[in-house]
């Protein structure tokens, strides 16, 4: 009988079946997808930070250019207003009006300025922090990318290796029973053979007859469950 190699041939595939799941559940590729996500997301931050700065040095220069216009009417005002040409006592308490009012706007206007001009730094300094941060991710990305490079290459040798010895076992075992492993694999893929563990077959767990029990301890036939219909073996 070929059924402990072809014990051995299942083993294997699940060995390799299981390197995938670890490489495909590997710490370093959860770490590498982090990071990555990290940094996109840092970057698309300082991408609305700079618009941000753009848009707030534009109001800034705005109210520099309107607080400097502003001067230049306060000037001529005064000019009006202490220039002895004007004697009409009404007149001169609207021009006295119109530079009060200018000044509040003025104040206002330098108020909003230096809001602005200090928010914009606000935005810089952490444009900047988010920049030492990205460029500290990027450090930690590439190091991680080459061990897990590494590991990669690890993991296919591994799965070169198993494969090998998948073929190669593969071909000493009866056709006939390969192709009945195949069609049964389809129902109950690695545990096609399933120990039998003292009394109980180790696939359903079930409780097999004596009378079964003696004819897989015998391993004259090929013998299955009677409740699950899984190939019996005595185990090693």
């Amino acid at each position: 009988m070929s059924l402990q190699k072809l014990w051995n041939l299942q083993k294997i595939r699940i060995m390799y079946e299981e390197v995938k799941e670890e490489y495909k559940n590997s710490p370093l590729l959860a770490e590498i997808k982090s990071l990555k996500a990290e940094i996109e997301n840092a970057d698309e931050e300082i991408k609305k930070l700079n618009q941000q700065v753009k848009e707030t040095g534009k109001k800034a220069r705005k109210c520099y250019q309107e607080e400097m216009e502003m001067e230049e009417k306060e000037g001529k005002l005064k000019e009006r207003l202490y220039g002895g040409n004007i004697l009409n006592p009404k007149e001169l308490g609207r021009l006295q009006e119109k530079l009060a009012k200018l000044a509040e706007d003025k104040s206002r206007s330098a108020d909003e300025y230096l809001e602005l001009s200090i928010l914009q730094e606000d935005l810089q300094e952490k444009i900047n922090k988010l920049q030492e941060e990205v460029e500290d991710k990027k450090m930690q990305y590439a190091a991680a990318l080459a061990n897990f490079q590494s590991y990669k290459e690890e993991c296919q040798e591994k799965l070169n290796q198993l494969a090998e010895k998948h073929k190669a076992l593969k071909a000493e075992i009866d056709s006939k029973l390969i192709e009945k492993y195949k069609k049964m694999f389809e129902r109950f893929g690695n545990t096609v053979i399933a120990r039998m563990e003292g009394n109980r077959c180790s696939g359903c767990h079930m409780e097999l007859s004596i009378s079964l029990q003696d004819q897989v301890r015998k391993g004259e036939s090929l013998v299955k469950c009677e409740n699950c219909d899984r190939i019996l073996y005595k185990g090693e």
